[in-house]
């Protein structure tokens, strides 16, 4: 039975994870002095035994990033061979460029990363799958189509139109489009400053194609504050009001429901990658324990 350790909080995914039956949980806590200071140990010693780790850093990244740190120097140290390092989600994939003299956090990261004998990195659907990015370790990204899958299959046909909201989302639009067969192109999304808040903007040949659609399925890999989003299915319902719109999205932070989303869809899809707090109807959650076990002991 593969052993695997646990970084982070105890959210929903993790909980469900340290239940499954197929792997072994190996202890490593974090223990809070009186003074705030935090160390990080093994509560069994394991000596020469290769281990996979788990890193939800969704919540208290910077506590759970030190904790993951001193896990691997730990085991470098123990001789201790590391399997697979799996993310959830990886915040720094947005902190990809850099700003004046000081290197991007993303490549900092992994430099750091690249410290140590990791046979394979996996993460979810981020924000960087365009860039060619200098891990040692083999990378893997597992993308939308794979976790959505059995779902695509049932909701995408010829008559489909899928709609990415910037230019980002090129690539992910692209493989959609090649494995169902179907219709889609991405809008112009423009930020404006460092905010959260853009202005989007579509073509006339995609104006044409949402008057003539009956079903238009949104892909984005995260929604933090929602504008993105809201501003997406208001330029979609304006020309097309009796349209329906369903959204995938892998992570998604927004911790109460957002009408501006919710009232204009039929469906939600997600995925438990972040411990949000929303429950709706519209809102379906994809668990990825089974996905993460499976690369496991793959």
């Amino acid at each position: 039975m593969k052993k695997v350790i646990l970084i982070g909080e105890e959210t929903n995914l993790l909980t469900n994870i340290r239940q499954n039956d197929n792997i072994e949980i190996v202890n490593f806590r974090k223990y809070h002095f009186s003074n705030d200071n935090i160390i990080y140990q093994l509560e069994e010693e394991k000596e020469n035994d290769n281990i996979s780790i788990i890193a939800d850093l969704s919540e208290k990244l910077h506590e759970n990033l030190w904790g993951l740190f001193f896990t691997l120097d730990f085991l470098k140290r123990k001789n201790i061979g590391i399997n697979k390092l799996i993310f959830p989600y990886f915040p720094y994939s947005r902190s990809n460029h850099k700003h004046e003299n000081y290197s991007s956090n993303l490549f900092t990261i992994i430099n750091h990363f690249n410290n140590y004998k990791i046979e394979k990195i996996i993460t979810f659907d981020p924000h960087f799958e365009n860039q060619k990015l200098p891990f040692d370790s083999e990378f893997n990204i597992i993308k939308q189509e794979q976790i959505f899958e059995s779902i695509l299959n049932q909701k995408l046909t010829e008559n489909s139109l899928i709609i990415g909201p910037d230019k980002g989302s090129q690539h992910r639009i692209a493989d959609l489009k090649n494995k169902f067969k179907t219709n889609g192109s991405t809008f112009n999304k423009i930020r404006i400053g460092h905010s959260e808040k853009v202005k989007i903007s579509i073509k006339d040949f995609q104006k044409e194609e949402i008057r003539n659609c009956k079903y238009i399925t949104i892909f984005d890999d995260e929604i933090c504050s929602g504008d993105t989003i809201v501003k997406t299915i208001k330029k979609i319902i304006e020309i097309n009001k009796n349209i329906v719109i369903d959204i995938f999205v892998t992570h998604n932070f927004l911790k109460y429901c957002n009408n501006g989303i919710l009232k204009n869809i039929r469906v939600m899809y997600t995925t438990n990658s972040v411990n949000n707090l929303i429950t709706h109807t519209k809102i379906r959650k994809i668990d990825l324990t089974n996905i993460i076990v499976r690369e496991i002991n793959d």
